[in-house]
């Protein structure tokens, strides 16, 4: 099996696409998950500002270690 991972904009039209192939919505609806059986992918799409949200919120004690308090981080 492949993994796939798809970070975009979760467009009206994404969410359409995401729908015809059984896409599960992630728990706070900012992506969407699943496995495509003809090619045997599992796969994840989520969106660009989650991802970036996210990494903003996971390394925030190492920015602040190195005195990044007042940048645009």
């Amino acid at each position: 099996p492949a993994f796939v991972y798809i970070i975009s904009d979760i467009t009206p039209t994404l969410k359409k696409v995401l729908k015809t192939i059984d896409a599960i919505p992630t728990s706070d609806n900012q992506g969407y998950y699943g496995f495509h059986k003809t090619y045997s992918a599992y796969y994840e799409v989520i969106d660009y500002n989650k991802l970036l949200n996210d990494a903003k919120k996971r390394n925030r004690v190492f920015f602040d270690k190195i005195n990044l308090l007042n940048s645009n981080v």
